[in-house]
């Protein structure tokens, strides 16, 4: 009989027990929720100065002036990450690239170390081949202002411009060949990754103003060898893809 009390004493224990810790388990404040976090600041527009190099197609020769073009094309194709934007031109008409490889110190004393992305943009090899170079000498001498640029302010991003067709009456037999030798052994340095520059404006590849013969083209060409105000516009928004992408890149 003891027995039977004790094990119902126990199981009514047992019973008061479990009913006490689900009532002290029901009770319990919630934890709390947490506060949600933050929304991250804005990203500061991206400030940037470009700078130009090399012959009349850059320089505002006849009075087509292509840079402020390029411009207006990088602050439409930046958009709202692009900031305050500056220029500085120093292409020569007639320049060969080793008139502009006389020129580096100037273009290196151009760059500003207050803005967050410094472009330099590059575009001859045609005159140096009009006036005797070989494709392989045209080519190194535009690896070489890349070479200089970058020992000076290895936070230059640049941008090298395919060559352009040209037939004025004198020019050299080989112009043509050794001007896509040029294009092919450019786009062959951008494809290796290597970084003596960072893209390439590939303006030859648009079929309206850059296979051979399209020079004769009076919609987009002035003459043989320059570009109208129609001929800039094309070129315009390829040269500035390239640079919104090594500004975007570079900050």
């Amino acid at each position: 009989m003891s027995i039977k009390i004790t094990t119902r004493s126990f199981l009514l224990a047992l019973s008061i027990s479990l009913f006490g810790c689900s009532s002290s388990s029901s009770d319990a404040d919630p934890e709390p929720t947490p506060a949600p976090a933050p929304a991250p600041a804005p990203a500061a527009p991206i400030t940037y100065k470009i700078t130009y190099a090399g012959n009349s197609l850059l320089s505002g020769y006849l009075g087509f002036v292509i840079d402020s073009k390029i411009m207006a094309e990088v602050k439409t194709q930046g958009g709202t990450a692009l900031g305050a934007g500056t220029s500085e031109n120093f292409a020569v008409a007639n320049y060969v690239t080793p008139q502009v490889l006389d020129q580096m110190p100037k273009i290196n004393a151009a760059f500003d170390p207050t803005k967050d992305v410094n472009v330099l943009v590059l575009w001859e090899g045609t005159n140096h081949i009009y006036y005797g170079a070989t494709a392989k000498q045209a080519e190194e001498s535009l690896l070489e202002v890349c070479r200089r640029a970058r020992a000076a302010h290895p936070e230059w991003k640049i941008v090298m411009g395919s060559l352009l067709p040209r037939s004025e009456d004198d020019y050299p037999a080989t112009q043509e060949r050794d001007r896509l030798a040029v294009n092919v052994a450019l786009r062959a340095v951008k494809a290796s990754g290597n970084t003596l520059f960072h893209e390439l404006a590939d303006v030859a590849q648009d079929s309206r103003i850059g296979p051979g013969g399209t020079e004769k083209d009076k919609t987009y060409y002035h003459d043989l060898v320059h570009l109208n105000d129609a001929g800039q516009a094309v070129v315009a928004p390829i040269f500035a893809k390239s640079i919104v992408a090594v500004i975007k890149a570079g900050k």
